[in-house]
């Protein structure tokens, strides 16, 4: 987390599915309904007290080891602080 332009910062924070059981050539991890539409936020459901959720963008990503390739489904979810939270909490 860089905290550079605190409080007026945003985050963008991944959220990862795999198996480091199975190798890219035995399993491999797809977004069923493809990227722009696997990852559905319910607009009542997301409230955070300190962010707003301004977006979301999934993909998929190799990861090397030494013990094999593997298949990661990645949902990245990107925050922006709220200042008046901030503000509020801190100053009164």
């Amino acid at each position: 987390m860089h905290l550079e332009d605190f409080p007026m910062d945003s985050h963008s924070c991944p959220l990862k599915f795999g198996s480091y059981a199975y190798t890219k050539t035995e399993v491999s991890y797809i977004w069923l309904r493809g990227a722009s539409q696997s990852v559905v936020v319910a607009a009542d459901g997301s409230r955070l007290n300190q962010y707003d959720l301004v977006g979301h963008s999934v993909g998929n990503e190799t990861i090397k080891s030494s013990t094999g390739e593997y298949t990661v489904m990645t949902a990245h979810f990107h925050l922006k602080r709220k200042i008046g939270y901030f503000v509020i909490q801190t100053y009164l």
